[in-house]
This record gives structure tokens, sequence and C-alpha cells, in this order.
């Protein structure tokens, strides 16, 4: 359930793609991170899991549901420590540079560690480049700062549950076959991923012909 699909942010930045007004596209950015607590309290399954499962499948679909790119490589780095200090063994931050079939690239980042004093649970930060203009969209502010008696908090303002679910709904009625491909080709950019993370090296994503 890729639910960002349905999220007005991004829907206006398909829009914008449509319309041409970013010209063709050359590149994306992608930060989605939690508090730590977040995996700490709400997900027992967090240590055989990881960050990247967890948040890069929405932003590295989200590049390519913008862009059309199919991912062809990776590279990623991360690091372990704050989280393994609490008994979860898995990663605290992982970045990855994602190569796509239009020899584009786009940078991802994800943390599990931000600190507990971070104004928000998650941290949302994307920005589409394109060779005319650029998009961003800054999902962790949302233009709305609240100081009160609990500290400094960034209230979020934006629900879109209803148009997520009808979207939900309606692939569970009737199932698109690209959007099946899509989650496939998630699905092995990940595994990509995490075989970059443990050798070290750039690895190619094992894509299913379309």
């Amino acid at each position: 359930n890729f639910a960002n699909h349905a999220h007005p942010a991004f829907v206006a930045a398909m829009d914008t793609v449509r319309s041409g007004e970013l010209g063709n596209l050359i590149g994306a950015f992608a930060r989605l991170s939690n508090r730590r607590s977040y995996p700490l309290e709400n997900l027992a399954w967090a240590g055989q899991s990881s960050v990247a499962w967890f948040l890069a499948s929405h932003t590295a679909d989200l590049i390519s549901w913008l862009t059309g790119w199919r991912p062809a490589s990776v590279l990623a780095r991360g690091s372990k420590g704050a989280l393994t200090s609490h008994g979860v063994d898995t990663w605290d931050l992982i970045q990855s540079i994602v190569t796509f079939d239009s020899g584009k690239s786009a940078l991802l980042e994800n943390s599990w560690a931000l600190p507990d004093s971070h104004p928000t649970v998650v941290q949302f930060d994307f920005v589409l480049h394109g060779e005319a203009g650029q998009f961003q969209v800054d999902m962790t502010r949302q233009g709305v700062v609240l100081a009160g008696p609990n500290g400094f908090t960034w209230p979020g303002t934006i629900s879109w549950i209803p148009e997520l679910l009808d979207k939900l709904f309606d692939r569970l009625d009737q199932p698109d076959p690209s959007s099946l491909a899509a989650g496939v080709d998630n699905t092995a950019l990940l595994v990509a991923l995490h075989r970059s993370l443990e050798t070290g090296r750039e690895v190619a994503v094992q894509l299913d012909p379309q």
C-alpha cells in the first residue's frame, strides 16, 4: 500500500511533472526518518527488519512513480549502535544512492535514530529536480509551529486517510498489474540495497523484464 500516491502534496507533484513545468527530470532526494522511540516502542519486529524496508520502500516508490524510472543499481552505507544498545540489532541510519534505468540517480536517507527531542515523530523531506524547475515537499513542518508546555512541536495539519483508503480499496477490488509490478521492483531494490550494505559494493537490482 504505497499510501503517498494519494497524498495531496505528491498528487500535486505528479500534476506538476505531467504539466512539463519541471522539464526533463534529472534526480531526486528523499529523507524519511523516525524518532528512536518509534521502532523501540511500536515495532516489536524491528530487529528482524530495517529502516530501509520500513521507510525507504515508500520514498523509492515515490521516485519511481513520479519519474517512471526503474531502479538499476544501488550503493548503500549505514551505521549501527544506538538501537543495538537497546537490544534491537538493526541499522540506525542508511544512506543510499540509487541509479535508475534512465541513467539518473537519487539519494535516499533513512534513520530510526532521530533523538526523541525531535519535534515530530516523522521527518520527511522530498525534492524532485528537473532541468527547468524543482519541486520541494516539506512534510516535517507543514507550516505550523506550537511552543507549548510540552515543548516545541510541529503539529501535523494534513490528513489524507480517506483518499488513502479509497485508493487501497480500489486496488483490492480491481488489482492493477502495473502497481503489482512496481511492488516487485521496490522489493528487488531493497534486497539489492541490503546486499550493498553487507558487501560495501554497488549492487545491481535484479528486475523482471516488463
